[in-house]
This record gives structure tokens, sequence and C-alpha cells, in this order.
């Protein structure tokens, strides 16, 4: 009976999770993917592929994780396939494969057809992709390059993304504003200087050009999720929560996009709604960061102290220096009374940043119920030292 209470629990919870999704198996690949976890993503594609489903980019995924592992036929197989599905959708690929293979005619063929594709990578990540060393170095390569592969456009684009890269972004800039000059309808230009403008903390300017490649490309989820980032670094929730939801009408399978909807329903103070999609994100992205410190500050607000404290603990097993973990987990021990702990955690955090007048601020506060008023004291006066006033009120009041 309790075993089958339990499995009924479990069903509804994983119900109650992934209702918001159409396809958990296709999220479970593509994290796989991300964390270069192949042979699990090469099981989980295949999964897909028998099912009918997201089968095109499966084929392509699944030819990319064994790319990746060096079985260079299989892969190639993978690619064919989508390739009868797709014009196009992974010569790219192929070409590399032969490459590897030391075939260069099979190679060169299959680069060329990919080089008179639209869509394609900018010359400078083709030419220095590594799996071309094989033909990188031969006259046929030299030849290639010698044609105008691509556009006076995409030229222009591909050099200020270099720049960019670079770190050169005045001169990027320059590029981009002469480009759009010409062509004023461009999103990828307004979309690579939205993100040159936010290198330089210039998020209003962002924000700018973000709504202007939307303008002209009002599906590229990208884009909304880009101009959500700068506007929660303008403190404006409420305008990156729409960005978020119209990116997620687009496409629910984007699993980052829950992660960033919940720490900005968690800046909003909805916490059940925040809860819900943190908890989503990690149910697939166990061990990120981001998501387990909002999760804990979340718990936190809502009183949830245990959970809080178990995203904490996580927290700094994956990293045992972490500062603001450390002073979270410090607050959460100093809520519930656990003032020992909370001594213990914000000591740490003091010897990682030594000049944080809060930390010695709440220390102190911890001190002071354990009655330890030496030290106590000792932490207020630095606290004000440090600039700290609530600090000196107590230090006058507590300690003189």
């Amino acid at each position: 009976m309790i075993r089958l209470y339990s499995f009924i629990l479990f069903l509804f919870l994983s119900v109650s999770v992934f209702a918001q999704i159409d396809n958990p198996v296709f999220i479970r690949a593509e994290v796989a993917f991300e964390n270069h976890e192949y042979e699990r993503a090469v099981k989980l594609y295949t999964n897909l592929i028998k099912s009918n489903i997201n089968k095109q980019e499966a084929y392509v995924k699944r030819g990319r994780c064994y790319l990746q592992n060096g079985l260079f036929d299989y892969a190639i197989n993978d690619f064919m396939q989508a390739e009868k599905n797709n014009e196009n959708s992974a010569s790219y690929y192929i070409s590399i494969c032969y490459a590897s293979k030391n075939d260069m005619k099979k190679s060169f063929f299959w680069l060329e057809k990919y080089l008179e594709g639209k869509h394609k990578l900018p010359m400078s990540e083709v030419k220095k992709n590594p799996g071309f060393k094989n033909i990188s170095e031969t006259n046929e390569w030299n030849e290639l390059w010698k044609k105008d592969w691509y556009s006076k456009t995409e030229t222009a684009l591909s050099f200020a993304e270099y720049l960019y890269k670079q770190g050169n972004n005045r001169e990027a800039l320059d590029e981009l504003d002469n480009l759009l000059e010409k062509r004023p309808s461009l999103d990828e230009a307004y979309f690579l200087r939205a993100k040159i403008y936010n290198a330089l903390k210039q998020n209003k300017l962002a924000i700018g050009d973000c709504d202007l490649a939307i303008k002209y490309a009002k599906k590229n989820i990208e884009y909304y999720k880009f101009r959500a980032k700068n506007y929660i670094a303008e403190m404006k929730y409420h305008k990156a929560l729409e960005d978020l939801n119209l990116a997620l009408k687009i496409d629910n399978n984007k699993i980052e996009l829950y992660k960033i909807r919940g720490i900005v329903y968690y800046h909003l103070e909805e916490f059940e709604k925040a809860e819900k999609d943190l908890r989503l994100y990690l149910s697939f992205v166990e061990n990120d960061v981001d998501a387990l410190y909002y999760r804990g500050l979340n718990d936190y607000k809502n009183e949830n102290y245990l959970n809080a404290l178990l995203s904490f603990n996580k927290l700094l097993e994956l990293n045992p220096s972490d500062l603001k973990s450390f002073i979270a987990r410090g607050d959460t021990y100093l809520r519930t009374k656990t003032y020992k702990y909370a001594d213990r955690d914000y000591s740490m955090a003091l010897d990682i940043d030594p000049q944080n007048a809060k930390t010695y601020y709440k220390r102190a506060l911890a001190r002071k119920a354990l009655n330890e008023k030496e030290q106590a004291c000792l932490d207020f006066k630095k606290a004000m030292s440090l600039g700290n006033f609530k600090a000196e009120e107590l230090y006058y009041k507590y300690c003189k």
C-alpha cells in the first residue's frame, strides 16, 4: 500500500512539474548534449527518433554526438538522413566528418554545398574549426576560399562580430553603424549591437536595439531572452516577464527561460510561481548554481528554511568557497536561531571578503545571541568602521 501511494505521489509530482512543457525527453537530450554527456544524449535522441518526435533535429544532434565521439560513419548516416528531410541542414557536419576521415574530395564537396546555402556560420569560424585541420593546409583549401562565398553584408557582419569577440567594442560599433545605414532592416546587426551595448553596461541602448531586432524578426526567441536579461539588469521585472512569456509562447521547450522567469518572479515577490519555474528547471539541470541560489532565497522568503538550507548546502558542495552561499546559509541559520552555525558561515564569508560591513553586523548579531559580548562588540565596531549605521546604533546600546 505504501509503495502504491509513493508511486502515485511520484506520478502526480512528475505530471505537475512537466505540465508546462511539450517534450521533456527532448529537453533532457538537449541538456545532456550541452553538458557533453554524449552517450546519454545518443540514447535520448534515439528514443525521440523511434517515437517520431523532433526527428529532424534529433538526427542532427545524434550525429553531432557521434562526431564528438569519433564515430564518423555513424555520424554521416545520421547527417545524411537529416539531409534527406531538410537539404543543407547537416552539410557542414558531413564535411567535417569526411575531413576527419581524410576523404578530401567528399569533404570539399559538402563544404561547398554548405557555403552555397543561405544560413551559414561566419567565415572566420568555419576556417578555424579544428575539424578541418586535415585539409586546411592543402592547395584545395586555399583555392576554395578564393571564391566569394559570403555577401558584402555577411562579411561586414562577420567582421563586426570578430571585433566584438576580440574586445574591440568601439570599432565593432562603427562597423555596425555603417552596415545599418545600408541595411536598416538587418535584425542580426541590431542584435549584435545590443550585445555590445550590454557588454559596455549600456542596458537601455541594448534594449532599444533588441526592440529593432524584434521588429524585423518577431519569432526569434534569443532576442526576447536577451532583452529580458537587460530589463532585469535595469530592474524592470514586469517588462522582463512579458518578454519571457512571449518567448515561451513561441517554444515552451526552451528550458533556460523557466530559470530566468523563476528569478524574475522571485524579484516580483511571486514566490509560488518562482518555486514552480525553478523546480521545473532544476528537474532537468540539477546543478545549476543560479537556479539553486534563487530557489534557496525563494524558500527563505517563504519561510521554508529546511528547503533553503538544502539548496545552499548543495551550492557549497559544488563550490566550497562561494561567498554569497555562505552568507545566504548564514542568514537562514540566523533566522532559525541556529546561532553557532550562523557564526561559522559568516566567519567563512569574512575569510573570503573581509571588508563586508553587513556580514560583520550579522555575525555580531549571532555572537550577541550566543552571549559572546566581547566578540560581538568587536564585530559591531568593525561594521561601524566600514559604514554600517545599524551596527553603530547597537554598538552604543549594547557595548557602551
